[in-house]
């Protein structure tokens, strides 16, 4: 049972999770593995996915522990604090930034769910050493983006396991279905750092250019940018953060 000063520790941190100052490293402390399945549903319902999709909470509470599962306790970096603090990040950038005005709700689903996906299975090396060593995440993805593709690939063969009852997407149309699914494919594969400079030459080109449109190819920039930002959120934090 938590104390009080273990309560009034997250209450803090409830009270700042529309703040830059937002600790993830307590948010964890205080609910051990049940961290991102609670902020997943709080991000999710705030933004009127689980409605708008027809979500059973089931799959979406599966889906989200299972994805905490995949963010290995020993990576010293890649673990659960960095999927909590970057979701956090998104959220931020999505409700007090703004942002989620240039998007559609399936957008809004992409983006956050590319956000949870995006380092699934992380094994703590570079996609350079994993290239270089010949590892066998690198032959299998023939060295193109090979942790993203991992990433990816891990993450929805988790989702459409009907054993684990995971799948999220499942009540989706078959259209929304294809668009959620190219879109997260897209921006997960943009945090890649070696698409880092073609990402930022290509919004360079298209700001002022009556940028943004609805197009989905606007939208789509809008959500790996996204993505590429909130994967980096911890060096906007306080610096009593890290």
């Amino acid at each position: 049972m938590a104390d009080n000063t273990e309560i009034e520790h997250l209450e803090n941190s409830l009270d700042r999770f529309d703040m830059v100052s937002f600790d993830a490293t307590i948010f964890d402390g205080m609910l051990f593995d049940n961290s991102l399945p609670f902020m997943v549903y709080k991000i999710y319902q705030h933004n009127g996915l689980i409605a708008s999709y027809h979500m059973e909470l089931i799959q979406l509470v599966n889906f989200s522990r299972e994805m905490q599962i995949g963010y290995f306790k020993d990576n010293p970096f890649h673990n659960v604090v960095h999927v909590l603090d970057s979701m956090q990040g998104m959220h931020f950038m999505m409700k007090v930034g703004n942002v989620k005005k240039y998007l559609k709700q399936i957008d809004l689903f992409s983006c956050f769910t590319a956000n949870l996906i995006h380092d699934y299975e992380h094994p703590g090396y570079s996609n350079a050493f994993v290239i270089r060593t010949k590892h066998p995440l690198a032959i299998r993805y023939s060295d193109f983006s090979v942790l993203e593709n991992h990433h990816l690939a891990a993450a929805f063969t988790t989702m459409f396991d009907t054993g684990k009852k995971a799948n999220i997407m499942e009540n989706m149309s078959l259209e929304h279905q294809k668009e959620a699914r190219k879109t997260i494919i897209n921006a997960v594969l943009n945090t890649d750092l070696s698409k880092h400079f073609t990402l930022l030459t290509e919004l360079k080109t298209k700001l002022g250019n009556n940028f943004p449109s609805e197009s989905v190819e606007d939208r789509n920039l809008i959500v790996s940018v996204s993505l590429r930002i909130a994967d980096a959120f911890k060096v906007v934090r306080e610096r009593s953060l890290f």
